[in-house]
């Protein structure tokens, strides 16, 4: 057993650690508020009780955690800034996530992976950046990873957007030969039925004299 307080709040960071990687957040933010208290100058404590913060949906004080892990960090840290970009996007602040999308896309540990580009496409369509967005789902699409049908499937949601109809039915049914039990891709293919017929129907409504 710990018998001093190094060793003590030593113990609770490990414990901490543990839990973040078991995603047991409310766990996290126990141990780390008192810890916190005695080592307010550890960046990396500072993240995991604001990312766990984040995921239990407590945004004020995960965002002031998250801030704080930045102000003491070394240096830039993709992971932490990510983070921060996942805040405010499910915050529906998509103009800060995006600041946050493009300094964590600066690292290439970050820009290597497909997922990363799928979440910072999805936060610019969000916000009607479809052109933004598709660039980064075809980013996503070229890395050629398990990924690729959720980014098939989300590149066909903007050009679906754009009003390219016949583009977004080629990546939806791409994503469903990639994964046959899509049923995302399934439902947004079928959204799609008729279109053409739709679109010839209306050019001929006539014209009020």
């Amino acid at each position: 057993m710990p018998n001093s307080n190094d060793e003590w709040l030593d113990e609770l960071l490990r414990h901490a650690k543990l839990a973040h990687e078991q995603e047991r957040e409310a766990v996290v933010a126990e141990l780390l508020g008192p810890y916190l208290e005695r080592r307010p100058d550890e960046d990396y404590a500072w993240f995991l009780f604001g990312d766990s913060l984040r995921v239990m949906g407590l945004t004020d004080e995960a965002e002031r955690a998250l801030l704080k892990a930045v102000e003491l960090s070394p240096g830039p840290d993709w992971v932490l800034q990510l983070t921060l970009a996942h805040l405010y996007k499910d915050a529906g602040n998509h103009v800060e996530a995006e600041r946050w999308f493009e300094l964590a896309a600066e690292d290439e540990a970050a820009s290597e992976q497909a997922w990363f580009w799928i979440l910072r496409g999805s936060n610019l369509s969000s916000h009607g950046q479809f052109k933004q967005a598709e660039k980064c789902f075809r980013q996503a699409i070229a890395l050629g990873d398990d990924n690729r049908d959720e980014a098939l499937l989300n590149l066909g949601y903007v050009l679906r957007a754009q009003g390219r109809y016949l583009e977004a039915k080629r990546q939806f049914r791409q994503a469903l030969d990639l994964n046959p039990d899509y049923g995302l891709a399934e439902k947004a293919l079928h959204s799609l039925e008729g279109i053409e017929k739709a679109i010839s129907l209306a050019r001929k409504i006539p014209k009020e004299s």
